[in-house]
């Protein structure tokens, strides 16, 4: 596959899609073939906007619709990839995580989901172990204190709980679950 502008076009992108769907593992995605995507998005649209003959501008739009399409539908197979082996991982406490051809922030998605996905699976078993004590005991999660960084709209925990809204240099106890999400995207910081 080409990875020159010129010579890059809708086929590749496609071809991107279709190497993504017919494999059971996530594709090698590299950075420059995404700028490439962009660069190619970018000429059609400018084409679009200087085009003055009917059917050339509908060819155009058609062109961009459907890549875009395309690349939405890449980008659902291999999120779905992505959730796939987080609920593997998850169920495997960790020990086979696979991050093999993710992108940087595909990696940090995978890694709190399997966070998430862990937290459920610890609640649910002690929901059912609270339901066979006589006393039932409160799920308290750990909390810690954080100090954000921007503003952050409010926020639901995994008991459904909101939290928030909060501004800049606010600082706040959260749930652990919502700590290491706010810390793995930059937007807080952990206060000792």
């Amino acid at each position: 596959m080409g990875c020159n502008v010129e010579n890059y076009n809708y086929e590749d992108i496609l071809e991107l899609l279709h190497s993504e769907k017919y494999s059971s593992d996530l594709q090698q995605l590299k950075k420059e073939y995404l700028a490439k995507v962009q660069q190619y998005l970018d000429a059609k649209k400018a084409l679009l906007d200087i085009a003055t003959n009917k059917d050339m501008r509908f060819k155009l739009q058609m062109e961009i619709e459907n890549a875009e399409r395309a690349i939405k539908d890449l980008y659902s197979k291999r999120e779905q990839k992505i959730i796939n082996r987080a609920i593997y991982a998850a169920r495997s406490d960790f020990r086979l995580k696979d991050t093999t051809n993710m992108l940087p922030k595909e990696e940090i998605i995978y890694n709190q989901l399997i966070e998430l996905l862990i937290s459920s699976q610890k609640n649910f078993y002690s929901t059912i172990e609270q339901s066979l004590d006589s006393q039932p005991k409160p799920l308290k999660a750990p909390h810690r204190t954080l100090k954000f960084r921007e503003a952050v709209p409010e926020l639901l925990d995994l008991r459904e709980n909101k939290h928030g809204p909060f501004q800049a240099n606010d600082t706040a106890e959260l749930p652990e679950e919502l700590v290491k999400i706010l810390v793995a995207q930059n937007k807080a910081d952990v206060v000792d």
